[in-house]
């Protein structure tokens, strides 16, 4: 359940990372954050975690917040995060 201004709303759950293509054509998921939490987030719904060490945490610290978190030291680059993940 989520909350709304207009009250509680039932969210559809999300898909894991597959061959399957999700309602609207998305077929992968990023979630980026600086800090563990976030990046144990990511996994948990099913999204490509990325940290960025942007913030309080250390690299080794992202990186071990998850099981296939990609961790960036800024997100300056543009043209190389998206040559990474296929996207460009």
């Amino acid at each position: 359940m989520a909350c709304t201004p207009a009250g509680p709303t039932s969210l559809s759950p999300l898909q894991p990372l597959s061959g399957s293509t999700p309602a609207g054509g998305l077929r992968a998921r990023f979630h980026v954050g600086d800090a563990p939490m976030d990046v144990s987030a990511a996994e948990a719904a099913g999204a490509q975690a990325i940290g960025v060490t942007t913030g309080i945490y250390t690299r080794q610290e992202l990186a071990n917040a998850g099981q296939s978190v990609v961790v960036l030291d800024g997100l300056q680059d543009l043209q190389s995060i998206f040559e990474v993940f296929n996207l460009s």
